[in-house]
């Protein structure tokens, strides 16, 4: 003891400070932030895997949970800080402290964040005693939840054609066709569906996922009303419950052209027989998948004539589109053959002159050889 107090002073007298006796240097603390996702805790450390939360003010702040495993670490006076720049209504910062007279395994605190959309960092800092010990940089996503969802059908095309929720489409009752519901994520933050139809699976913003109802039938045993009851949940527990309504409706008819085949620059008719009659009944004719359609017409009475050129172009298979109703209910192919003649194709007029003056020659010659026949002497 009295040879540690002499070396003591000695160190005292010649440096004029007392040294510092060497001290373990102390553990860092684990840090974590969480919140709650799909009913579990989610890090907001993992950058390839966001966190979400609901926008402020409508949903309110936040919770987001930071915890310090202190790995043996003794701490008596701490504060937890936490930095949010991205908030919404601007800069959040939070304080969080304890007093401790014996250190536990680990500390936790939860701040209370206004979540602001898109992207949202994070800062939590850890100290105690007047020291710093750790911090740790985090991220969160505000989003909200949105959908949209509807009935589509199997056109005569093969395309799928949408059916406008509490509207009805009507389709050639002959023509297959096929039936499902299509839901869409419009919002911004991950949703599941929960549907009959639908397998449960995470919708991420803009996704969508298609439920096959029925399949390839005729349209007359689809008819009726459609509706479902759908519900969807977003990442963080919000719930929505809706109905989606459409109708889909048949009629009778025929539709067919004049001829299967054509010449560009000559008329095409084609002849519907059938239809309902009574009320306007309106179709629009388009060329494939042309945008501008060819024409439209309507009737009363059940039958339908519309004659049109065939256009300009290669020769080829192409299909002539009825559309009723916003859906195509007929496609009726035909093929064009050739094409027009060009004007720079044509024959020259002294081309044409030719001609004649080639059957002259050739009766002359004829009428020459004869002459000769004639004139030559008989054998004796």
């Amino acid at each position: 003891m009295a040879a540690g107090v002499l070396i003591l002073a000695l160190g005292v007298l010649i440096t004029g400070v007392a040294p510092v006796p060497d001290v373990p240097a102390a553990d860092t603390p684990s840090i974590t932030l969480t919140t709650v996702n799909w009913g579990h805790p989610a890090s907001l450390l993992d950058a390839a895997h966001p966190a979400w939360s609901h926008l402020a003010p409508l949903a309110g702040p936040t919770g987001v949970t930071a915890s310090f495993a202190l790995n043996g670490l003794q701490v008596h006076s701490w504060v937890a800080h936490l930095d949010a720049p991205d908030a919404y209504g601007g800069q959040q910062s939070n304080d969080c402290r304890g007093e401790e007279e014996a250190a536990p395994a680990e500390l936790s605190c939860v701040f209370e964040v206004p979540v602001s959309s898109g992207l949202n960092l994070l800062r939590v800092t850890f100290s105690a005693d007047g020291q710093v010990l750790g911090d740790a940089r985090g991220s969160i996503r505000g989003g909200e939840l949105n959908w949209d969802a509807g009935y589509q059908v199997l056109d005569a095309t093969g395309h799928w054609s949408a059916i406008a929720r509490d509207h009805a489409v009507a389709l050639l009752a002959t023509s297959p066709t096929a039936l499902r519901e299509v839901v869409m994520n419009t919002g911004t933050i991950p949703m599941r569906l929960d549907s009959v139809a639908c397998a449960t699976r995470v919708l991420d913003p803009t996704q969508r996922q298609v439920c096959p109802l029925r399949g390839v039938r005729p349209a007359q045993s689809l008819a009726g009303e459609l509706r479902a009851e759908l519900r969807v949940v977003d990442a963080v527990g919000a719930i929505a419950e809706f109905e989606i309504r459409a109708g889909l409706n048949t009629f009778g008819g025929s539709f067919s052209l004049s001829r299967a085949t054509a010449i560009v620059g000559e008329p095409i008719v084609l002849r519907a027989r059938g239809l309902p009659a009574g009320e306007p009944f309106a179709v629009q004719y388009r060329l494939d998948d042309q945008a501008t359609p060819l024409g439209t017409s309507i009737t009363r009475t059940g039958t339908l004539e519309y004659g049109f050129v065939v256009p300009a172009g290669s020769p080829g298979i192409f299909h002539l589109n009825v559309v009723h109703d916003g859906v195509t209910v007929a496609s009726l192919p035909f093929e064009v053959t050739r094409v027009a003649v060009s004007p720079d194709a044509a024959v020259a007029p002294w081309g044409l002159a030719l001609i004649p003056l080639g059957a002259l020659v050739a009766l002359l010659v004829v009428w020459r050889v004869r002459r000769r026949r004639r004139l030559r002497p008989e054998a004796p």
